[in-house]
């Protein structure tokens, strides 16, 4: 919806002297700071100079004004920039404010030029140069749809030390990739998360899913964690520098429990942490390698025998490697 605005509501709006966020908006990017600072300093000191040489005796105070009024161009640039651009807007005879919703949200790429080059090896080759424009579609009640387009230009802040994923912003994305309704669990990667296990990978596997959340930063705010029931997991007593690193771990160790995966549903039964032992030693040819050979018992035919021998391994492995397995 379009609201008019009255005679003289549009020059109340826009102010005819450049305000403190337009000046701010105005200063430009570094190379453009930089460049007025050389502008107030060249302009400043060769004002002054000719103002205190013997050719300028009648107009030297002209020139050591002109020389003060570069040396603050640093200040009234940007002013006059703002102001430039407020006064282009003041001069429309009528405005109106649009009353509506965005619609959608998209970037696109323009070609804003080709330039032809050479490379290292002589070779000529095309540079084309692109610009990324954010384009809005907006909507009202009334079925009005327009359109706007600007540049779009990353500015990626610096990471600090101690930031924290906020709780509205991975909320936002929670609330929008998963229904209300969703029984399955939400996984927070983080070292501070209850230790994975594999009695807790074979509850995860034999579900419905896991949606798993990737931290980030310092970590997450802790009331997004309680407020959706996020539960912490971590695969070790190290820090990474993400949770994705983490969450490919948990995936693969819960794929590889899916009926299929690995050939044979009973591949997976004698490994390590089943049964809270670790895994006895494996042998395979040749028999006799470099003074060292495969136990006798492995190749002796008796299965009961290979058994005990196996367990027998896989305790003294598991005691002397990971006694907490064994006090669980």
């Amino acid at each position: 919806m379009l609201l008019p605005l009255k005679d003289g509501e549009l020059q109340r709006l826009i102010p005819a002297i450049a305000t403190g966020p337009q000046f701010n908006a105005s200063s430009g990017t570094p190379q453009q700071v930089l460049q007025r600072v050389l502008i107030a300093v060249i302009g400043g000191v060769l004002s002054l100079l000719i103002s205190q040489s013997q050719f300028s005796t009648q107009w030297g105070g002209v020139f050591m004004v002109v020389g003060f009024v570069f040396f603050f161009y640093l200040l009234w640039g940007p002013i006059l920039a703002a102001g430039q651009r407020n006064n282009a807007l003041r001069r429309y005879p009528a405005a109106a404010i649009f009353e509506g919703r965005i619609a959608d949200l998209f970037t696109r790429e323009r070609l804003e030029g080709r330039q032809e080059q050479t490379d290292k090896s002589g070779r000529l080759e095309l540079v084309e140069n692109r610009r990324t424009w954010l384009c809005l579609e907006l909507e009202d009640q009334d079925g009005y749809l327009g359109q706007i387009r600007f540049p779009y230009d990353k500015k990626h802040k610096p990471i600090r030390p101690g930031m924290v994923i906020r709780c509205d912003v991975l909320a936002a994305a929670l609330d929008a990739a998963v229904e209300a309704d969703d029984t399955r669990p939400r996984l927070l990667m983080s070292p501070r998360g209850q230790s994975l296990r594999q009695a807790r990978v074979r509850e995860l596997a034999a579900g419905p899913g896991a949606i798993i959340i990737c931290g980030r930063f310092e970590g997450v705010d802790q009331r997004v964690i309680e407020a959706r029931g996020l539960e912490e997991v971590s695969i070790g007593d190290y820090v990474l520098s993400g949770g994705e690193i983490a969450a490919m771990v948990l995936l693969d160790a819960c794929v590889r429990l899916i009926p299929g995966v690995m050939g044979k549903d009973h591949s997976g039964d004698e490994e390590s942490f089943e049964g809270g032992l670790l895994e006895y030693p494996h042998y395979t040819r040749p028999r006799d390698w470099e003074g060292r050979s495969i136990p006798d018992v492995l190749t002796g035919g008796n299965h009961a025998e290979i058994a005990r021998w196996r367990r027998a391994e896989a305790e003294q492995i598991t005691r002397e490697r990971r006694p907490d397995l064994l006090k669980g």
